[in-house]
C-alpha cells in the first residue's frame, strides 16, 4: 500500500472510529462533555443532539454533529470557512453517505462564490454560483454516471439583481435546451411588472396600472392576444384581440 492510500486508511478508520464512539452517546439522557488534554471539547452528547470536534493546532478542522438517523461532517479550512459537508443517514443498521457539497471562496471572502452539491441517492450534481452579496446568481442540476462523473444537463437558472438586491431577471433553460426568460420591472407599485420570453419571443406580459389593478397578456404566434383585467386578484374582464383589433370582451 502506497502512502497515499495508507494515508486515506487511516483517516477512514479514524473517522469510523469517531462516530462509534458518538453512537455510543445518542441514547444517553444526560449531557456529556468529553474534552482533550488542552481543555478543548471533542465529544458533546445531549438527548437531542452530538457533536464531535476535531481541532488542528488554534483552529477547528472538522465537526461531526447529529442524531441516530443521520450525521453531518463539516471540514473548515484555516480560515473557518466550510470547504466540505458531508450527511451521512442511518439505513439498515449502518451509515452511507447520501451527500456531499463542496464550498469555494474568492481570494479572503468569507462569502461562497461557488457550492458544489452531490446527491448520491438520486445521481445527480448541482452547481451555484454566488455574486459578491451572497445571492445565487445561476443553479444547474446534471446527471451523474456510474462513476460520479458530470453528464447530462437537468435545469439551468440564472438570476441578476438591482442594488437594493431586488430580481430583474430570471433565466431558465430545460432539459431539452427550451429557454425562458422573466424580466422584472419595479415602480412605484407593491408588485413588479413583468414581461416572459420564450426563445426570445415574447409571451406573457403583466402590468401594474395602480397598487391593486394589473393586467395580464398572453401573446401566441398567430397575432392573437387574451387581455385579462384584475382587481385585488379578482378577475374583472377578458378581452381577445387579433391583430390588434377586438373580437370579443366578457365581464365578470
Amino acid at each position: 500500500m502506497n502512502s497515499s492510500a495508507c494515508k486515506r486508511y487511516s483517516r477512514l478508520i479514524c473517522f469510523c472510529t469517531f462516530f462509534c464512539l458518538l453512537n455510543a452517546f445518542l441514547f444517553c439522557e444526560e449531557k456529556n462533555i468529553k474534552t482533550d488534554s488542552s481543555k478543548q471539547i471533542r465529544l458533546y452528547s445531549t438527548a437531542e443532539e452530538n457533536a464531535g470536534f476535531f481541532h488542528s493546532k488554534n483552529s477547528i478542522d472538522s465537526v461531526v454533529h447529529g442524531d441516530e438517523d443521520r450525521f453531518v461532517h463539516k471540514k473548515y479550512d484555516k480560515n473557518g470557512r466550510v470547504i466540505v459537508e458531508k450527511i451521512w443517514k442511518s439505513g439498515g443498521g449502518d451509515y452511507y453517505l447520501d451527500e456531499k457539497s463542496t464550498y469555494s471562496y474568492s481570494s479572503d471572502s468569507a462569502r461562497v462564490s461557488k457550492k458544489q452539491i452531490y446527491l448520491l441517492a438520486d445521481s445527480k450534481l448541482i452547481e451555484q454560483e454566488y455574486n459578491k452579496s451572497g445571492l445565487v446568481s445561476s443553479e444547474s442540476a446534471y446527471t451523474l454516471d456510474e462513476n460520479g462523473k458530470k453528464g447530462e444537463v437537468l435545469y439551468a437558472y440564472s438570476w441578476k439583481y438591482d442594488n437594493k438586491n431586488r430580481i430583474i431577471e430570471e433565466s431558465s433553460r430545460s432539459e431539452k435546451g427550451v429557454t425562458l426568460k422573466t424580466v422584472y420591472s419595479f415602480t412605484t407599485n407593491v408588485f413588479p411588472d413583468e414581461k416572459q420570453y420564450m426563445a426570445g419571443e415574447l409571451i406573457f406580459e403583466k402590468k401594474y396600472t395602480s397598487p391593486e389593478v394589473c393586467e395580464e397578456t398572453v401573446f401566441f404566434d398567430d397575432g392573437t392576444t387574451i387581455v385579462t383585467l384584475f382587481e385585488s386578484g379578482v378577475k374583472k374582464s377578458e378581452t381577445v384581440k387579433i391583430g390588434g383589433k377586438v373580437l370579443r370582451t366578457k365581464q365578470f
